[in-house]
């Protein structure tokens, strides 16, 4: 790989990419950057895409003018299709279109604002992890090609380990369109033909159309039933424009909201619920129990009889849609318990997680170690 980093921006942020790209360099980041690293007389797009798609990792330096710039929702698009982790650094505060907040909607900010270089550095530390993932994965061109003769449908093997991949994916029986595409991959990956791959996910109580094919025998064989729930909560930070980790502890929160379907999660927690916090890329930080039930981020208030938003939240958009109960924030209170930084959070390889805002947690080596590291 001949860079590490591929940079996506706008050209009215071109200032304050070549201080980004100056920092990164010297921590030994290998960059790409379309003004200095396209070739004389190479295709323009043909470039940028291969650019991309071999990087590993690509950085999104995001001003006002981004959300208007065909180009960068283009790499974007493409990004998301090479499946690149991605790390987006707003350069301002602006509200970002729909179209982005939807490709973004589970990717993490940095706002390089108040502290510039405060951000650059949490930029670097996390571009650092993000291409050590990646290069520890298999790229497509070095995975094995599997084959009907190499793996067939019957292959037990592959079967559990779709398997697997559904459990979790059917966790709280919510599937996100990039969940299905997830399965559909792991499908296509492990060579299950339609019928044997329907019936492994009817195990997890699917909504299979009526003419569904009736599950193979193989598919009931490797298939387990979800173990029981625990009675214990996965809850996602979702840390970005909307909310902060730091906000969860120091008001006493989790969020969630911007769409029906998070708020709806948000709202299926009670009082007295026990949940562990879950920060993307860093693992389990937080131990709690529900102390009110979800409401808008407006009518949250704090111990002193103040509102949330008039404390100062480090989310620079957590206000936003305030009056919408659709497209605001949405707030529960908690009790945190026991909570770590997100250097020192739990974790290990094959740790349980998901990308709903909310789901039950039943992975039973995930809660005995968050049941000794949080809990105990």
């Amino acid at each position: 790989m001949s860079h590490e980093v591929m940079i996506s921006f706008s050209s009215k942020s071109l200032p304050m990419v070549e201080k980004i790209l100056r920092r990164l360099e010297e921590a030994g980041l290998r960059c790409w950057v379309s003004y200095r690293d396209v070739k004389q007389g190479a295709n323009y797009q043909e470039s940028i895409t291969g650019a991309i798609r071999t990087a590993g990792a690509v950085l999104f330096v995001m001003c006002r003018e981004f959300n208007l710039s065909e180009e960068t929702k283009r790499e974007l698009s493409l990004a998301s299709s090479f499946k690149k982790p991605m790390l987006p650094i707003r350069m301002e505060e602006f509200e970002l279109s729909d179209a982005l907040v939807y490709s973004l909607a589970t990717v993490q900010y940095i706002n390089a604002f108040p502290d510039f270089d405060v951000a650059v550095e949490r930029t670097i530390a996390r571009l650092k992890e993000l291409v050590a993932a990646n290069a520890a994965s298999p790229s497509d061109e070095e995975r094995p090609v599997q084959t009907a003769a190499i793996a067939p449908v019957t292959d037990s093997s592959n079967a559990q380990k779709y398997a697997d991949i559904a459990r979790q994916v059917y966790a709280d029986g919510i599937v996100t369109p990039e969940e299905r595409g997830r399965l559909d991959m792991a499908r296509e990956f492990l060579s299950l033909s339609d019928e044997v791959a329907r019936g492994i996910a009817s195990q997890f109580g699917t909504r299979a159309p009526p003419s569904a094919p009736q599950p193979l025998g193989v598919a009931q064989a490797y298939a387990p039933p979800a173990p029981p729930w625990s009675g214990y909560w996965m809850v996602n930070v979702g840390e970005g424009v909307s909310r902060t980790w730091d906000d969860n502890l120091r008001f006493g929160y989790m969020g969630a909201g911007h769409g029906l379907r998070y708020r709806t999660a948000l709202q299926r927690l009670s009082v007295g619920d026990r949940i562990f916090a879950y920060l993307k890329g860093c693992g389990y930080v937080g131990f709690g129990e529900v102390s009110r039930a979800a409401v808008m981020i407006r009518d949250f208030m704090l111990p002193d009889g103040t509102c949330i938003l008039q404390n100062g939240m480090r989310a620079p958009l957590a206000a936003q849609h305030a009056d919408d109960p659709d497209r605001c924030e949405w707030a529960v209170a908690v009790r945190w318990i026991k909570t770590l930084p997100p250097h020192a959070a739990v974790k290990f390889p094959g740790i349980f997680a998901s990308q709903h805002a909310v789901c039950k947690l039943r992975d039973e080596r995930t809660l005995e170690t968050l049941m000794v590291a949080l809990v105990s």
